[in-house]
């Protein structure tokens, strides 16, 4: 007979009553078994038949039940070879299910009743037990059986034997067997197809000091510039001013005056005379009418104090500048499969790169990025007093730690990153926040970061593993990365 179906719906059922009527006991196998004799409606033999094939048929592997009636196991009550007269009406599903319970367990196999009617007072029943499937366990009987009639010994139940269904009877399993069954019984691991993606590239500076070293030197050398210009300025102007008084004295010599009766170009020999002596006698210089020049640091000394500070803070600025500049770096993970993944754990290893955490530009001042700038004074209120730098309202501003994303910078010149999202949803995009790092690549001839991941989660035995890549934006030098700081924050 053709069993390539699921035994569902009038017409089938009258399918397989039509087979059992044409070639009775030769239409039972695997997954099929009439009688015609049993009364399910009390308890004894006719519910113990009954419980011992779903307990068979409920024992069977997944792929063998697969080949008849797509697994299921079909008990046909109340057909023979030749007629079906059925069993009297009024068998209710759930007075059986209380009769079969003791023997089934609490959490024995499923099943359903299904019906024909063959006059007004009989049917036909069909017992559907549902298809077995992996990671379900074995079905021991739970209670002895022991037939009246010695003939019936066949129908004995044991209390923990376990029985199969072997071709067109049911017997106690083999110790092969059993061992399938226990095998079948295993947990499953669920399908996983995972694909993992990172948006944003890894930041790589060529050359860090180079550029910086070509501003700070245009800088010190404009600086002596404008050293040596002020530097004339002043020695001009001072030579105006003595020349002045000089002249204005000799004009004005009063009353008294040893030098009245002297003529102006006597006196003016005089004054010149004594001017240049004022200095080693350390008299001020103001008491001949030329003021006494401050005395200044040497510009050298100067340009240098500030080069050592410029320096000492560019390893901080630079790598704010990363942290402000660097694309974010997010992680995508796609569940393809129809498998739902709890408390799933990814731990992903990037090589050759280190992580840092990412700021806004705006959040940064220019002191902080630009080592060239230094910091401003604190600004001042009424009376001189210095108010607090409420403009810095990054001190402020909370950190709130994302506990779905956790990174570690390794000694070995790697980066972990641990993953835990709540759950991977099937076909479910997952994607982590765009302020969690940002990387700097290590080395400089690098064109691209290799990374591996490997994920686990609940109630699965199994670690799955993959390898990605992460492109990288090149940068020749760090003052790019300051000309992008200085557009993106519009400052100077």
């Amino acid at each position: 007979m053709e069993t390539d179906f699921a035994p569902i719906g009038e017409a089938r059922l009258r399918q397989i009553l039509d087979a059992v009527v044409a070639e009775g006991d030769a239409a039972e196998y695997l997954g099929l078994e009439a009688k015609s004799d049993i009364d399910p409606s009390k308890k004894g033999s006719g519910v113990a038949k009954i419980a011992k094939f779903i307990l068979g048929v409920a024992n069977r592997m997944p792929a063998v039940a697969a080949g008849y009636f797509k697994g299921y196991g079909v008990m046909v009550v109340g057909a023979e070879k030749g007629q079906a007269p059925g069993i009297p009406k009024g068998v209710e599903a759930h007075e059986l299910a209380d009769r079969l319970k003791p023997y089934l367990g609490p959490n024995g196999p499923r099943w359903d009743l299904a019906r024909l009617p063959t006059s007004d007072t009989h049917e036909v029943l069909f017992v559907l037990v549902e298809p077995p499937s992996d990671g379900q366990p074995l079905f021991p009987c739970h209670k002895d059986f022991q037939p009246a009639e010695k003939a019936d010994a066949k129908f004995a139940l044991a209390n923990g034997d376990i029985y199969v269904r072997d071709k067109s009877r049911t017997r106690k399993a083999l110790a092969s067997e059993v061992q399938a069954l226990l095998r079948r019984g295993a947990p499953l691991t669920p399908e996983v197809a995972i694909d993992f993606d990172v948006l944003g590239r890894a930041l790589l500076v060529v050359d860090t000091d180079s550029g910086l070293r070509d501003i700070i030197a245009a800088k010190s050398e404009r600086t002596r510039q404008k050293a040596e210009e002020e530097k004339r300025e002043a020695e001009e102007s001072a030579r105006k001013k003595a020349e002045e008084a000089r002249k204005k004295w000799a004009a004005e010599r009063p009353v008294g005056d040893p030098t009245r009766f002297l003529s102006e170009s006597a006196v003016e020999s005089i004054m010149k005379t004594m001017t240049s002596l004022a200095p080693q006698w350390r008299m001020p210089g103001s008491l001949f009418g030329s003021p006494e020049p401050e005395v200044s640091r040497d510009t050298e000394e100067i340009i240098k104090e500030r080069e050592e500070r410029w320096w000492n803070r560019w390893p901080e600025c630079r790598e704010n500048l990363c942290s402000a500049t660097a694309e974010r770096i997010r992680f995508a993970v796609e569940n393809r499969a129809a498998s739902y993944l709890s408390k799933p754990q990814m731990v992903v290893t990037i090589d050759g790169a280190r992580a840092i955490e990412p700021q806004d530009a705006d959040d940064l001042k220019a002191h902080k990025v630009l080592p060239f700038v230094d910091k401003p004074g604190p600004p001042t209120g009424p009376y001189g007093m210095a108010l607090p730098d409420l403009l810095d309202y990054q001190a402020f501003r909370p950190s709130i730690a994302n506990p779905e994303v956790d990174w570690t910078n390794n000694a070995d010149g790697s980066v972990m990153v641990v993953l835990t999202p709540s759950a991977l949803r099937p076909s479910t995009l997952w994607t982590s926040g765009d302020d969690e790092l940002v990387l700097v690549v290590l080395d400089p001839a690098s064109t691209e970061l290799t990374a591996t991941w490997s994920l686990t989660a609940e109630g699965i035995g199994k670690r799955f593993d993959g390898q990605f890549t992460i492109p990288i934006q090149r940068v020749d030098d760090a003052v790019e990365l300051m000309r992008a700081y200085v557009a993106s924050t519009r400052r100077y």
